[in-house]
């Protein structure tokens, strides 16, 4: 009563200030009554008409803070006549201490935050939990967040043996998710196999992932062969995946062998599990003897009539290049000069025939070092006579070892086979270091050698041959070759060149009428041709990109000791004969899941009548007479978690059992 009588003295004193000064009679009840029932049956504290007007605060009275009013300061005001003229306050709920406005709650219920997540306590449907989503997926007012039983509805939250999961899911299988794809069971259309995304192409209710036939609806997913391939997906009219793999034939690299992963190791369209040489691009499949295994796969023997191109290691192998360094100091005169010019005269026709050739003397001082001959690609000399020179002077070794790798006199520019050309120095000294730095000539080897050009060494009897020892290892072509004559240093230089054979060959293609995937490739040893089966680690690869063709492994080996083996290395090389592309055969486009017209599409530019059964579009799709067969019932209950939602959801012939009732 004391609040109460507080309010009516402020009223009274705000009325007195609207009217401006005016008294009420004491015996007119009509504002009091007013006053005194403005809280209806809401709570809203909203008076009803035009009443609500005789309670609105003066626009020019300062008003207090609502939050900071309470019994105290309405008492205090009631008895300060000076601060009630000042300050008008309205309380709408009275029966409310602690509230003086209905706020989210209304008058009888305090605004209270229990977990402080910004939802009082009135509209929180976890008043414990945090949860500002507000999640409720069964609807029974219970949020997930704090829900023993989040699946299924059970406002009251039962839980019998205490173990915080309600006796609604205490259970129920529904509620279980058996492949963690985070898809429950009940809903999952393939329960032990991970999909997320629940793709199901069909509509037949079997996810894509574990249906055996998922381009045809077959709820009951018979397969009478076990081939793991449902047998919708095997006997109809058309087909348009023939191996059941999901992948349509237009766009399937096995059109009748299933494989999912479309693997293609080689590249070439036709996938591995179809591909009669999966490790070589063989687009056309071709394989002459019938073996099952293409021709690109196997040594093969071409047939003059499939032959395009032939090419020979003559002329198209990659040339290595060889450097001759010839010592012309003092020591080297005599009969040692004499027998070494005759010899390489003898052989420089043929010598740089099969090797581009160039070549340096170095007499006298460390800068006398002089190129006699430059060398330059695919340049054939009769001699060596430039660099006939008188012998005399010392013999600076180190230093000539060094100008030919610092001025790269052994290679010639542009070359677009530089990368893989071989490249040689062929030293030729009496290895006399009484005027040259042998720890100096040994590291000028070694630093030839690490660029990728070995050095041979080639000295007369009598030499320090500890020392060429040492200089041949060096330049990593151990052993070094010991002359006497011409003819030692003929059959030195045979060595020599066996031992450069090139196991790369250039065949440049001339054209689209070649196929590289088809190749008959041979040692030719002195013409006798062994043939060499495709691939690695001992076969030959072909690069398309710059025509090389690359014997591997044991046939390289084979290639050079045939070589070193035959009294005219040059003779020995590699044969090749590149077969023509087989056309495909083109008829009329028809509906069989193949490229009948040779343009690399199956089925294009025709309609097939007949495809595969979809649920749900009412479409005969397969030509049967039939509609959706193979489609679940729509009529079938399915069970699932009881939610509140007006529907038997678990088919027991109940509606929202477990929901609240009412408000």
């Amino acid at each position: 009563m004391k609040m109460k009588c507080c309010i009516v003295m402020i009223l009274f004193i705000f009325f007195v200030s609207c009217d401006g000064g005016s008294q009420i009679d004491e015996n007119d009840n009509e504002g009091k009554n007013d006053i005194e029932n403005y809280n209806d049956d809401n709570g809203s504290g909203v008076l009803p008409g035009n009443d609500q007007d005789k309670i609105q605060p003066d626009e020019n009275s300062e008003k207090v803070d609502e939050t900071e009013v309470n019994d105290d300061t309405v008492q205090d005001l009631s008895d300060n006549a000076e601060t009630t003229e000042d300050v008008d306050v309205i309380d709408l709920c009275p029966e409310n201490s602690l509230k003086i406005e209905p706020g989210i709650c209304g008058c009888d219920v305090d605004d209270i935050d229990s977990d402080g997540d910004g939802l009082m306590d009135c509209v929180d449907n976890c008043v414990d939990t945090q949860n500002i989503d507000q999640v409720d997926i069964d609807n029974d007012r219970r949020g997930d967040a704090c829900d023993n039983c989040p699946y299924h509805a059970n406002i009251k939250q039962i839980d019998t043996d205490g173990n915080d999961v309600g006796d609604a899911c205490e259970n129920d299988t529904s509620a279980i998710d058996t492949d963690s794809d985070g898809i429950l069971d009940y809903a999952d259309n393939c329960i032990s196999i991970v999909n997320s995304d629940q793709t199901d192409a069909d509509g037949d209710g079997i996810g894509d992932s574990c249906d055996n036939c998922p381009t045809a609806a077959n709820i009951d997913q018979v397969d009478s062969d076990s081939d793991g391939t449902g047998d919708e997906c095997e006997a109809l009219p058309f087909n348009t995946d023939l191996d059941g793999d999901g992948i349509d034939n237009d766009v399937d690299n096995c059109i009748e062998d299933p494989n999912f992963d479309q693997a293609d190791s080689d590249g070439d369209n036709v996938g591995d599990i179809c591909d009669n040489c999966p490790d070589f691009s063989n687009v056309n499949q071709v394989d002459n003897d019938g073996n099952g295994v293409g021709d690109a796969c196997e040594a093969i023997s071409l047939p003059p009539e499939d032959v395009c191109e032939s090419k020979d290691i003559t002329g198209t192998r990659i040339k290595p290049n060889v450097y001759f360094a010839l010592d012309n100091s003092g020591s080297m005169g005599g009969s040692r000069w004499t027998n070494l010019m005759s010899a390489i005269n003898s052989k420089a026709t043929e010598i740089s025939t099969n090797f581009n050739v160039g070549s340096a003397y170095f007499p006298g001082s460390s800068a006398d070092t002089v190129e006699c001959i430059d060398l330059v690609p695919d340049k054939v000399i009769n001699n060596f006579n430039a660099c006939d020179i008188d012998p005399g002077g010392g013999t600076p070794l180190p230093e000539t070892l060094n100008n030919i790798r610092t001025k790269k006199y052994y290679e010639f520019t542009p070359d677009s086979f530089n990368s893989t050309r071989g490249k040689a120095v062929i030293m030729i000294t009496d290895a006399d270091d009484d005027d040259f730095s042998m720890s100096s000539a040994i590291s000028a080897s070694t630093a030839l050698k690490n660029i990728g050009v070995k050095v041979y060494y080639m000295g007369f009897a009598g030499v320090n041959e500890s020392n060429m020892v040492s200089l041949a290892s060096a330049g990593g072509t151990t052993p070094w070759y010991k002359i006497t004559d011409t003819t030692s240093i003929i059959a030195a230089l045979n060595s020599i060149s066996a031992a450069m054979i090139q196991c790369t060959v250039s065949i440049p293609l001339n054209g689209a009428d070649d196929d590289p995937s088809r190749m008959e490739v041979s040692i030719n040893n002195n013409g006798t041709l062994i043939g060499i089966e495709p691939g690695t680690p001992d076969g030959w690869t072909f690069d398309s990109t710059n025509d090389t063709l690359v014997l591997n492994g044991s046939s390289c080996s084979d290639l050079k000791d045939y070589a070193a083996a035959s009294s005219d290395p040059s003779k020995v090389g590699v044969s090749a004969k590149v077969a023509c592309i087989e056309d495909c055969v083109s008829v009329p486009e028809f509906c069989d899941g193949k490229d009948n017209d040779c343009n690399g599409i199956p089925d294009d530019g025709i309609t097939c009548e007949c495809t595969y059964e979809i649920c749900g579009d009412g479409i005969d799709n397969d030509c049967d007479d039939l509609i959706d067969e193979g489609c679940p019932d729509p009529d079938e209950c399915i069970p699932a978690p009881e939610i509140c939602d007006g529907i038997d959801n678990d088919c027991d012939d109940q509606v929202d059992e477990g929901c609240s009732m009412g408000s």
